[in-house]
């Protein structure tokens, strides 16, 4: 029942203000719009409150289904989600550097009355919004086991940058081919060493050379120049780009390196480095990036084939293993029990029941962490929140495919008063297909002219169904005497989006 008196602020079960209201912020807290654009719209928003106008249905005749862009409050899982509270929610948290989150005091009172209060900040996106999705942050901590906290977990759908209908939907990207050829010679240049494809020092250079490029080609949106750099899920995720609101991001800083370049003599090859940086819009906060590199041949250059990390921690924990002086590193160990080529297979699976079943599979491998227990029960929160909008979602993950490709490495981990033993570190991808449709008979699913709910992959318009192809990139520590293994990073999100227009 509505409690509010006519010609009151509207109440906050309109579900189209509350959607507005809560992605426009979340925009601006991502870094996907400036903050004039924030302002503006905020103050449309506000004046229509103060008409007392909701926000206006779309032109169909079908009944309209709407939603809210994930992330979602924690909610219990029932078949109907709990009645929204006119409440004001709390001021974030103090940080040590400005965060960009607007607080309680600085939104103005009508639309503080309508926004529904949301759980305590989290770590900002761990990448460029668009270009790098949203990802679940974890920090890293060994004693005698690996464990994992400190999250940000928007499951699908990151690429819900667009706000207002007057943007181009997708703009023409400025390429920048000095900053790629620059890199042209390192990139196919023979190792120092003879009979090898490389070694660490040469890996450690091109690293080195191969970040700022990079860097520099993504705060500017290019992904013409992401795709020669990049290749596999990498160049998928990243190539995607950010369509409109795009705010201008500042190149990260390469603070520390590590490298881990097994002995190969042959193509293809690869080698994995771990690099200590900041978040995009929280440069205070450091966070590891883990990073494989791969050259399938003598005449093709190395690229960047998958990119996954995790925040939380102030320095690299992972060290390689090295051999012959530290020009090499150890053949990654066999794991008693662990089939290291099932992983993603296994991440897939457990995701997969965490959707159907709201709980991990029974006597998985997997640990409870950010990337595996959060990041289902979010999946799971999801589809439960959507039916409750009337949109049934069927949700299926899979492993990855084969060009995807698997890698895994030796490495230690500090510890208190030392290393561990040789762990094997795993990385590869896992991808899914998530198909929207109305849950009741005759109904749209209507993508507004702000690319909401679906983001700037999919056109504004009506559609009878939705579906959306993505991928994460997960990395998987495993080792003989440890209590499960342990999945880092999750970096990824949607790359494809198609409907089913109403029209047809």
């Amino acid at each position: 029942m509505d409690s509010n008196p006519p010609g009151s602020t509207p109440s906050p079960q309109d579900p189209q203000l509350v959607a507005k209201l809560r992605g426009l912020e979340r925009m601006w807290v991502a870094g996907l719009i400036d903050e004039g654009t924030y302002r503006a719209k905020l103050e449309q928003l506000q004046a229509q409150i103060d008409r007392g106008g909701a926000a206006p249905a779309a032109p169909t005749p079908a009944p309209v289904l709407r939603r809210e862009a994930p992330p979602v409050p924690p909610r219990p899982e029932a078949p109907a989600p709990p009645p929204l509270v006119v409440s004001t929610p709390p001021p974030p948290p103090p940080v040590a550097a400005p965060a960009p989150t607007p607080s309680a005091a600085e939104r103005p009172a009508a639309v503080r009355e309508v926004l529904p209060a949301e759980p305590a900040a989290a770590p900002a996106p761990t990448g460029p919004p668009g270009l790098r999705g949203v990802v679940v942050a974890s920090a890293i901590t060994l004693g005698v086991l690996l464990a994992a906290a400190v999250i940000t977990v928007l499951v699908l759908r990151a690429h819900s940058t667009g706000t207002v209908s007057d943007l181009s939907f997708t703009p023409v990207p400025t390429r920048t081919p000095d900053a790629v050829s620059a890199l042209s010679a390192q990139r196919i240049a023979p190792a120092s060493l003879p009979g090898v494809v490389m070694d660490a020092s040469d890996a450690e250079k091109l690293v080195r050379a191969y970040w700022p490029v990079r860097e520099g080609v993504l705060s500017r949106h290019d992904t013409l120049s992401v795709r020669e750099l990049e290749t596999g899920a990498a160049a998928q995720w990243d190539s995607v780009g950010c369509s409109i609101g795009c705010a201008r991001l500042s190149p990260r800083t390469l603070n520390a390196v590590n490298v881990f370049v097994p002995k190969q003599a042959t193509y293809p090859a690869a080698f994995l480095a771990e690099v200590l940086t900041t978040e995009y819009q929280h440069s205070s906060t450091t966070m590891v990036e883990l990073m494989i590199f791969t050259r399938p041949a003598a005449d093709a250059p190395w690229s960047l084939a998958l990119d996954t990390g995790y925040t939380g921690v102030d320095s690299l924990h992972e060290f390689p293993v090295p051999l012959e002086g530290g020009a090499f590193d150890d053949a990654a160990p066999q794991v008693n029990g662990v089939d290291q080529h099932a992983l993603p297979a296994m991440l897939a699976a457990y995701l997969q029941h965490w959707i159907v079943s709201g709980s991990a599979p029974p006597g998985s491998p997997l640990r409870d962490g950010s990337f595996t227990s959060t990041q289902g029960q979010a999946l799971h929160e999801q589809v439960l929140e959507d039916r409750a909008n009337g949109i049934a979602d069927t949700i299926s993950y899979s492993p990855g495919v084969a060009s995807d490709g698997l890698w895994t490495f030796a490495v230690k981990e500090e510890v208190t008063g030392g290393e561990t033993g040789s762990l094997a570190m795993t990385c590869g991808v896992v991808r899914y297909a998530a198909v929207a449709n109305p849950a009741r008979s005759g109904a749209n699913l209507v993508q507004g002219q702000g690319f909401s709910p679906f983001g700037t992959l999919l056109q504004p318009g009506a559609y009878r169904s939705v579906t959306e192809l993505g991928l994460h990139q997960s990395c998987f520590v495993s080792g003989t005497g440890l209590p499960g293994i342990v999945v880092v990073g999750n970096n990824g999100s949607a790359v494809r989006a198609t409907g089913v227009s109403a029209r047809s």
